[in-house]
């Protein structure tokens, strides 16, 4: 499989969508070397509005679960969705080698009345590390093993063991919106940051570029 080909081919398939839903505009297709802060900016941004559908999804099928008890819990979309929500949201911290933005705990979390927010950050980050990445010792998995030995007797190599596990799902929905309160406070705060960028990346496309070449970027 020719992997870069793929790539270019999607980079390109992604321009002409763009330009297809944003015809009133001249759209111009900003070089990595300029844009590759602010778009992971923007795909943080994503994320982040990703982990909160999927979290709104999770509290609406809890609480359908409250409201009639008589519906069979699915819980593969609910573990899916929650560990969608983890994955999602710790990514937006991970350290990457490609030199993509990330968020900084210490940029966030500025002041005491932040705190709150704080800890549940702790909480998600703790899932990731102990819950979903690695298998911690955590009250969201336990298991026991029992030795079954007949009751008839007979020879050891009738002796068998077995496991009983008890897993969390998601949490319950008290715990969930205080997700949602984080995800809500971030956002203002990512955008900030994506503004901040964007006038950087324009600076430097016209400090770096004269008019041809920005015309040789229109996506015609």
């Amino acid at each position: 499989m020719d992997i870069p080909n793929k790539k270019t081919q999607l980079i390109a398939t992604l321009l002409e969508k763009f330009k297809e839903e944003n015809e009133e505009f001249l759209n111009y297709a900003v070089p990595n070397i300029f844009s590759k802060k602010l778009g992971s900016l923007m795909l943080i941004r994503e994320d982040i509005l990703l982990a909160k559908d999927a979290v709104n999804k999770l509290i609406e099928f809890k609480q359908q679960r409250i409201d009639e008890p008589q519906i069979q819990p699915d819980e593969i979309i609910e573990s899916s969705l929650w560990h969608s929500t983890i994955i999602q949201y710790e990514h937006c911290y991970t350290e990457n080698k490609g030199g993509h933005s990330r968020l900084e705990v210490n940029e966030i979390f500025t002041l005491p009345a932040d705190q709150a927010y704080k800890d549940t950050h702790d909480e998600i980050m703790e899932l990731r590390h102990s819950f979903i990445a690695h298998r911690d010792d955590t009250e969201y998995e336990q298991a026991v093993v029992v030795m079954q030995v007949p009751k008839a007797g007979g020879d050891d190599d009738k002796i068998i063991f077995g496991i009983k596990s008890a897993k969390t799902f998601s949490p319950y929905i008290d715990n969930l919106s205080n997700y949602i309160q984080l995800f809500d406070f971030l956002l203002p705060k990512i955008d900030e940051k994506i503004q901040k960028q964007a006038d950087k990346t324009k600076d430097g496309l016209f400090k770096n570029l004269d008019a041809s070449q920005i015309n040789h970027l229109l996506i015609r």
